[in-house]
């Protein structure tokens, strides 16, 4: 009976142990979780330009008329981003004219250098200064390699061939898969760019905020999306 006893005691002492051990890992589980969380919404890149990721076709005429005669947009320049001259100039480089249009079809200068240039008509000062060289170190690129225009290796990589960490980078420069890999917009981008900025839409709009496009801007496309601010995140997130 005594043995019994002692069996069964250890037994219970045992599975006391394990829960402890399984509530410990679940405990610092939730910690990495909520860290990385806050990590990303903190990391969040500019607001998407939606309006940029949709086919030539589908764009209103006051827009492609901007695009078209002041920017040098037409159909393949448009549907392949990367490809148009303009794109090689950051927003302080544009012409007055150029930029007047840029704005008019819904760009700002952020979103421009961002989703547009990518930051590569930057200085290495300025990528410092903006604290995105950390982002394309990440790729091998280098003070010196940026300033003799040397690309290092992994810059050609397809997406599918980035590690996790120049995802991320590649994520904070504005690209994400399908203008990394140089595809050509198709109408299915428009559910992509949803659901790219859906966790990031505000539930309700303030009515004393203007718009962030002109009225003209095309209703089949939501308008851009803001990010998140980090201070914004509930206070009901439990903390470890």
């Amino acid at each position: 009976m005594m043995t019994s006893t002692a069996q069964a005691s250890s037994i219970i002492t045992k599975s006391s142990s394990s829960t402890t051990s399984v509530l410990f890992f679940l405990g610092c589980l939730h910690s990495v979780v909520l860290f990385n969380l806050v990590h990303v919404i903190e990391a969040q890149p500019k607001p998407i330009p939606t309006f940029r990721y949709v086919p030539w076709n589908t764009l209103s005429a006051p827009i492609r008329q901007d695009a078209g005669d002041v920017l040098g947009y037409n159909r393949k320049k448009w549907d392949n981003p990367g490809k148009a001259k303009i794109e090689e100039d950051s927003f302080q480089k544009l012409k007055a004219e150029e930029q007047k249009a840029a704005i008019a079809i819904g760009f700002t200068k952020d979103t421009w250098d961002c989703w547009q240039n990518h930051y590569m008509d930057m200085a290495w000062g300025d990528l410092e200064t903006l604290q995105v060289s950390q982002y394309f170190e990440k790729f091998g690129w280098t003070q010196q390699l940026w300033e003799w225009e040397e690309e290092p290796k992994s810059w050609d990589k397809d997406w599918n061939e980035l590690n996790d960490d120049q995802i991320m980078a590649a994520t904070q420069i504005c690209y994400f898969e399908q203008t990394w890999n140089e595809e050509e917009i198709t109408n299915q981008w428009i559910d992509f760019i949803n659901a790219m900025v859906e966790t990031d839409a505000p539930t309700e709009a303030p009515t004393e905020a203007p718009s962030p496009f002109p009225s003209f801007y095309p209703s089949t496309i939501p308008p851009a999306i803001s990010t998140s601010n980090p201070s914004e995140i509930p206070s009901t997130i439990p903390t470890v």
